[in-house]
């Protein structure tokens, strides 16, 4: 596929040059998922097509993967990305009432500012009682 930029260079986009590297390696799977991410910021149907592909794994499997770990996602990201750790010694110290406090600041904002897509919440397994906006992190 052509760089996004222009259809008649020829020249491939960066999700296929992430792809080509691993072409044929299905142990690459979650790495190069991980690499695509990072450039477009979640996993396409289109990156998923072109990882089926050139790594030889099914897209059930891929899919699979996505889902089951949470560091990637099927959707792209807001532009501020909130996360509250949900695990068990978070929970046990309380991040429930923190999750509830940023639901309530996220409704706050749509509320007010009348603006979609700009703020993302999900849960979090990471450290205890933690929230994270963006590269920032607050902590008990």
């Amino acid at each position: 596929m052509a760089c996004k930029n222009c259809t008649n260079c020829g020249q491939p986009d960066k999700i296929d040059k992430i792809v080509n590297k691993f072409k044929g390696d299905p142990t690459e799977l979650i790495h190069c998922l991980q690499l695509v991410q990072e450039e477009q910021g979640y996993i396409s149907q289109d990156a998923v097509k072109k990882i089926s592909v050139s790594l030889g794994v099914p897209e059930s499997d891929i899919f699979s993967v996505v889902t089951f770990y949470s560091q990637f996602t099927l959707k792209p990201k807001a532009q501020y990305n909130i996360e509250v750790c949900m695990g068990t010694a978070c929970y046990v110290l309380g991040a429930r009432l923190g999750q509830r406090l940023v639901r309530d600041m996220i409704q706050h904002a749509h509320a007010r500012m009348r603006i979609a897509g700009r703020y993302a919440h999900r849960g979090a397994q990471r450290h205890a009682a933690l929230i994270r906006a963006g590269n920032a992190y607050a902590h008990r």
